[in-house]
């Protein structure tokens, strides 16, 4: 019938469909990329254009943060990091530790950190950070933090070191995976 057909056919939009989580701009080879998230599931967009390149599978649980590295896509729901090749998980980080749940922590960010992800986490009271290793996944260091992060800053100029704040201003260095109080070189 006439009123299905007009119901199925395919439509243009203008611009990207996205949710309050901050989306990545990141290279792949030559080419930019945006990815972003959208409730349970994430998009890559191809820049300048906003076409479509990818769309991501469905997850049990709401994303909280999405990270596009090179040809990946990492995304964190509330105590997981998954990374996907494409539509394919190819690593799954550690979970959030059992005394981050109790203190009620989520992931809120993801951030590059050359070969590092730093994985963020706050709670109402608390904060942790996590640096897994971006080939392997595995945990490298864990910093616990008695008051939650209220703003966090990786300068691109500076590949391992990334500013923080939590009452006052820490620079952690991703290299070694410590604080460095007040900020000075590592």
């Amino acid at each position: 019938s006439d009123v299905y057909k007009r119901q199925i056919l395919p439509y243009r939009s203008v611009g990207l469909f996205a949710d309050e989580n901050k989306p990545s701009i990141f290279n792949a080879g030559k080419k930019l990329f945006i990815a972003v998230s959208t409730g349970s599931s994430f998009k890559v967009y191809k820049l300048p254009e906003l076409s479509i390149k990818l769309l991501g599978p469905s997850h049990p649980h709401k994303l909280r943060a999405i990270l596009g590295k090179n040809e990946y896509v990492y995304v964190a729901t509330k105590d997981q990091v998954v990374c996907f090749l494409r539509y394919h998980i190819v690593k799954q980080f550690p979970s959030l530790s059992q005394d981050s749940k109790s203190l009620g922590e989520r992931y809120q960010r993801l951030m590059n950190l050359g070969e590092q992800i730093l994985a963020l986490a706050v709670g109402p009271k608390t904060s942790s950070i996590h640096l897994h290793d971006s080939a392997n996944g595995e945990l490298r260091s864990a910093l616990k933090f008695g008051l939650p992060i209220r703003y966090i800053l990786h300068p691109m100029t500076y590949l391992s070191k990334t500013l923080i704040a939590v009452g006052k201003w820490f620079l952690l260095d991703g290299g070694c995976g410590s604080l460095l109080l007040p900020p000075s070189s590592c």
